[in-house]
């Protein structure tokens, strides 16, 4: 499935460093850093305001494909097809194929929350997958 998006595994390290850099960079730019605002609060707020825009969502997507906050503390459950679907609505289909082919390789490594959310983008009519394929 992924290997039809032309990526080749060279310039999957360097898309990565790319779009964690993007995402840094937005960060800083749509939630600005409030001194007294904690891990959680912050994770609040950018759930929060996840649908306003195209970089909301992108950073609220990082965030739901992580779980970690911009200091680093874990402060939600990670929702990698959460994810994929604010990717999507954003319209960065970079971001969203980084996160099917990351998805796609847990899959494969037996990280069953990645199986699950293959299954949900599936059945949401996202993407198509033969699940006997993913172990």
């Amino acid at each position: 499935m992924a290997g039809a998006l032309g990526i080749t595994a060279g310039d999957w390290g360097l898309l990565h460093m790319k779009h964690l850099f993007v995402a840094l960079i937005l960060s800083a730019l749509v939630t600005p850093v409030i001194a007294a605002e904690t891990a959680k609060q912050y994770c609040d707020r950018v759930i929060a305001e996840a649908e306003k825009g195209p970089k909301q969502m992108i950073v609220a997507g990082n965030l739901y494909w992580s779980g970690m906050s911009w200091n680093g503390e874990k402060c939600i459950r990670a929702d990698y097809a959460r994810a994929f679907e604010l990717f999507v609505k954003a319209g960065d289909r970079d971001r969203a194929n980084g996160l099917l082919k990351d998805l796609e390789r847990r899959a494969n490594n037996g990280m069953e929350s990645a199986r699950i959310a293959l299954r949900r983008l599936e059945a949401r009519g996202y993407i198509w997958v033969d699940i006997e394929q993913v172990p």
